[in-house]
């Protein structure tokens, strides 16, 4: 009877990292995306082909990926246009301890991303 319970134990231990297949995940960050550009009408970020945000001027969201290296890509719809254009595509690879803001801004309307890579803050630490 107690073989049968270590067996057990060991077992759920063995599955409480892994996903509903058995597969161990990578550990989790976050990613936030932001429009500060006046002169651009909205922008899309996509993570491989996947859209993920499309925010107007001044908007901004927040996702939580698996660590690891993704390549993402920037569309951008100019004022009083219709079509999206494809910005740049970029890899950037995400590690578990560290948060990333990617920000799109246009000074004199010239198209620029800006990333900042930061230290993970633990839930409740102090500023």
């Amino acid at each position: 009877m107690k073989t049968r319970h270590f067996f057990w134990l060991v077992a759920f231990a063995a599955l409480a990292g892994c996903d509903s297949e058995g597969v161990t995940r990578p550990p989790p960050t976050t990613v936030k995306f932001f429009n500060a550009a006046a002169n651009i009408e909205a922008i899309a970020f996509y993570r491989e082909e996947t859209r993920e945000a499309e925010l107007d001027y001044g908007g901004g969201a927040v996702e939580i990926f698996d660590s690891g290296p993704y390549d993402f890509s920037v569309d951008y719809t100019q004022v009083g246009q219709s079509s999206q254009i494809r910005a740049l595509t970029f890899l950037q690879n995400l590690a578990a301890d560290r948060d990333y803001s990617f920000v799109v801004v246009a000074p004199g309307g010239e198209f620029r991303l800006i990333t900042a890579e930061t230290e993970e803050r633990a839930a409740g630490a102090e500023q």
